[in-house]
Formats: C-alpha cells, structure tokens, sequence
C-alpha cells in the first residue's frame, strides 16, 4: 500500500502537476515580490560584537551510493556562502534568502546535492541548501528577529531541525525565509573543513552571545528516507540511476605553480586533479597530466618582465597568484574533498571558500609573507641605507589571514629548514620538512691562476651584497658577479670585479650566498655538486659555513680561511 501511494506520488502525471503549480507559484512571485538578487555586501563592521552561532555538521552520510550528492551538498554550500557572507543589514531592513543566494544554477557553480521532497531523497541542482536556510532560521529565534515568511519541510527526519520546528525550508523562488533585524546586524556564513558556521554579528553590546552546535547525527536505515541513490521504485517517473559520476571515489586536486623537483614526485601520475601554468615553459613543467592556464602564464611573463623594479616585481607577483588562485577555485571538482595546493594561493582560496568542507596540505614554494617581512625588517635594521631592503610590503591582513589558514592546514610541507623552524615557533606543528634534491656531482674544473669570489646575484640588499662588498673592499678580493646590479651605479666601486661568465661558478675558490631569504638554493647546490666550498647564510636553506645575515666579522673570517687555502 505504502509503495503503490509512493509510486502514485511521483508518477509522471504526478510530477507534472507539480511542475506546473511550482511554475505557477514562481511567475506569482517574480510579478508580486520579486526577490533581489543582491543584497549589499560592505567591509567588515568594526567592533562587532557576536549575537548568535550555529554550527553544524557536513556530513551525515555513511553509504557510499549517497557519497557524491553529499559532495554536492557541500558544493551547493561553499557557493552560497559566498553570496552570504559579510551581508551587512540597516535596522528593519528585510532578509530574503533568494535575494542573497540568487537562483541555483550550474552556470552559478552549483550542482547536484540532496533535496528533501515529498518524503524522498532526490538529485537537484542545489541540493542542500536548506542546512543554510535552516541555521539562518535558528539564530532568526534566537536573535529577537521578526519573520516574515518561513516554511517548515513536509517531512520530519528524526532528531532533525524539522522535528524540533526550527527548520525552514526554501525552493525558488517562492518558498522563501525572510525577516527583519532591529539592529544593524552583519550575517557571516563559512564552512570548515567539517562544520557550516553560520553567525549573526551586531555593532552594538548583546545581552549575550549565544552559541549553539547542532550533533552529528549519522542516519541509518530506520530514519532516512527513501533515496534514488538506494531505492529499487524503478517505476518512479523520479527515480534517477546512479550514473558513475555519482559513485566516483572522492579525490585530491593539487593547485600548482612552480615545478620544485623536491615536490615534484609527490604529485601522483593519474587519479587526481591537477592545475597547473603552461607546462611550456621549463620550470612549470610537473611531468604529469595538468589543466594548463597558458594565456594567465603568458600575461603574468610579460608582465614580470615590464616590471622595472623589485618592488613592481614583487605586486605583480601577488596579483597574479590572487589571479591564478581565483582560476583554480572556480576549476575545482567539486567531488575533490582534499587540496594541495602551494603557498601563495592560500589566502585568496581562504576567502573564496574553496577550502571549506575539505582537507588540505600547504607546499611552501615561497615563504610566507609574515616571515619574509619579519627577516626583511632585520635585515634593514642593519643596513639602513638600502632602500630595497624597505621599499614594498604586502597588506597586514594578507600576511594575517595566510598565517592563519597555515594553522588549519593539515599538514605543512616545506624544505627549507629556516622556514621549518619558523613556521614551528608560531605553533603550526604538523610541519613536514623534505630533502632538496641534490643535482648528480659533476666533474670539478681546474681552478683559474685568478682567485676569486663567486657571486650569483643580483646585487641587492636582500642578496647579502653589501656585507659582501664591504669585506671584499677591506680584504682587496676579486668578485666574478654573474646577476645584475639593482643597487647603485658605483656599488662596486674599490673592488675587481671579474665577469661571472669568463669566471664561472667552477672556477671559484669559495661561493658566496647570502640571502635573506632564498626559496630554492638551485645555484648553491650546484656549488656543492662540483665541489666548490661555498659561504652561505641561513635563509640560504644550506648546512655548511653558516654566517648570520650582515655579520661582516664572521664573514671576513670565513673568506680569510678560503683564500689562504687557495
């Protein structure tokens, strides 16, 4: 009887009627009261003031036949709130949630999750989004704010929002939550890696701020409803087969830019998702199958190369990894429910949403802005006439938020020591450090009649030139310089210099590198790999003949030494 009035239900005749009363019921609402497709979103309120919380679980799921609409529940989520997040309303102002969160359409990002009809679990392009709508619902209650239109679901899933009647439920567009605040109230909506955070900010004192989780409820048998993805009612005009889409294992998307061969044997051959620039040019190239982003690769050469300055260098650097991190987001499969991804996307994913509801590692290919502000201001601490040491900082609140996500990740991968022990002072404990890759030892060259120091350049504050200048002056030693000189004219001037190309690096008696921050000591390793002795410091990422940055003392000590040998 129960499956002959299920299958009477959603029969096709039963199905098109509904179709036609939700047409009906849609064209009402757009010609009566049309819901707005934006509501304005400002920067951040300051000295808000939390009013109320609600947290909820992900996942609930532990049939694998239902794993791929809960990926797109999660999907259908992470667009959303971004429409939602940071949505700012005036005292008395109305709420509409198709105002804020627009239609769900693929074109819009969003895809098929689960939706709760007439007593079924069915596949349907934003699925899931009444998990939003029912959080907004519960710090309506709690908040003092006045409803306008709230509709409760048809069916009540024990121990759900529903059988407690806090639940509302929303179908475009005329099946809507609205309702008005009596203060200025600020709506911030996030997913974690496990939890949808929804929360209600306020600019003025609340009596108290209100916190409240949701518990994970896993639904068995007795309690889910029927679902396309496990029920046999194959006579249901609704039913939808499992397509193998829906069944595919969830995977890893790794969000890629420079090819360091230390991290290049960690991406696997087949099975994942990789984005990466044009594989075109060399040091892009990951060896595997990638999603190549050859027109933002070309723009972001040229771009580098019409920079004059280190400073138009270094803004152009972050725009264009803001610009790579926002193609990647919106490639992103939505059934990936883990990301690697390297450093200096991971403040602009942050804010894009694209980490919630997913796991994810951190490749530091670069180093953090924070640390690498934090040695840079040492560093012109000493040499306070070296206006490149000094002349371009990244905005606090981007070095902020990329430290922070750094503590959600799950683990840290890095193979610079310096950075390692850095990243570990500031409590982020799951840190990973890895081998460089050593090139293969090649045969050592004769030594030139001509002793000299070997400098790889360019000649800048940050490269150590001028402790190396200095000492070089007083010890009267001949420098073969192979970078370009970003300082002044006269840098050198009192000193031989040799050029770096008639006096290679394999001539050298000993090679100085000093760095305040090298991401990829490639040409001190080569050094090591030919057997030239080799200075360096510990932003170099090297073992060996350490000296600290700017100590011109230790530094004359360890050149005496070298060139008494020779």
């Amino acid at each position: 009887m129960e499956r002959a009035s299920r299958v009477k239900q959603h029969s096709l005749l039963g199905q098109a009627i509904f179709r036609f009363k939700a047409k009906i019921l849609q064209l009402r609402r757009a010609l009566t009261s049309s819901p707005r497709m934006r509501v304005r979103q400002l920067e951040p309120l300051t000295e808000l003031t939390l009013q109320a919380r609600h947290c909820s679980p992900l996942r609930s799921q532990t049939d694998p036949r239902e794993l791929g609409l809960e990926l797109g529940k999660i999907q259908n989520l992470r667009v959303a709130c971004a429409n939602l997040d940071g949505v700012i309303l005036d005292a008395g102002e109305e709420f509409s949630f198709w105002g804020v969160v627009g239609r769900a359409t693929r074109r819009r990002g969003f895809v098929e999750g689960r939706e709760l009809r007439e007593g079924c679990i069915i596949p349907s392009i934003g699925g899931g989004l009444c998990q939003l709508s029912n959080g907004l619902y519960d710090l309506v209650l709690r908040s003092g704010a006045t409803v306008i239109e709230r509709h409760q679901h048809t069916s009540r899933l024990p121990g759900s929002q529903a059988e407690l009647d806090r639940d509302a439920t929303v179908f475009w567009n005329y099946i809507d939550l609205r309702f008005t605040v009596s203060r200025k109230t600020q709506v911030r909506a996030r997913l974690t890696q496990s939890e949808l955070i929804v929360e209600f900010w306020t600019s003025q004192p609340a009596e108290a701020t209100i916190n409240r989780r949701i518990p994970l409820r896993v639904l068995s048998d007795t309690t889910e409803p029927k679902s396309c993805m496990q029920c046999g009612e194959l006579d249901c005009h609704q039913h939808r087969q499992a397509s193998p889409h829906r069944l595919t294992a969830t995977k890893t998307s790794y969000l890629l830019d420079s090819a360091f061969p230390e991290f290049r044997e960690m991406v696997p051959e087949r099975g994942a998702q990789v984005l990466a620039p044009w594989r075109h040019f060399s040091r892009y190239d990951w060896r595997v199958k990638t999603t190549q982003h050859r027109l933002l690769t070309v723009q972001r050469s040229l771009a580098l190369r019409r920079a004059k300055t280190a400073p138009d260098r270094r803004r152009v650097s972050l725009e264009y990894a803001e610009r790579f991190a926002r193609a990647y987001s919106r490639q992103l499969d939505y059934r990936s429910d883990s990301i690697v991804t390297e450093l200096q996307f991971l403040a602009t994913l942050g804010p894009l949403g694209a980490l919630g509801g997913r796991q994810y590692e951190v490749w530091c290919t670069t180093p953090p802005i924070a640390f690498l502000q934090e040695k840079l201001d040492s560093a012109a601490k000493i040499y306070p006439d070296c206006q490149n040491l000094c002349d371009f900082r990244a905005d606090r609140v981007l070095a902020a938020r990329e430290l922070e996500l750094l503590h959600e990740a799950e683990r840290v991968v890095t193979a610079h020591p310096l950075l390692a022990g850095w990243l570990r002072t500031q409590g982020i404990l799951n840190v990973e450090l890895v081998p460089w890759k050593q090139p293969p030892a090649l045969p050592l060259r004769k030594a030139q009649p001509t002793s000299y120091v070997w400098f790889g350049g360019p000649t800048l504050g940050r490269t150590g030139a001028h402790a190396l200048r200095n000492v070089a002056r007083k010890l009267h030693l001949s420098v073969a310089i192979k970078g370009s000189n970003f300082e002044e004219s006269n840098f050198w001037e009192g000193i031989s210099i040799l050029d770096g190309t008639t006096h290679p690096l394999e001539g050298a008696t000993v090679a100085y590198f000093g760095s305040v921050f090298a991401s990829r000591p490639s040409t001190a390793l080569t050094a090591r790999a030919l057997g030239v002795p080799i200075i360096c410091t510990p932003g170099v990422g090297l073992e060996g003949h350490l000296v600290e940055f700017g100590d011109e003392e230790k530094l004359e000590e360890l050149l005496l030494q070298h060139m008494n040998r020779s």
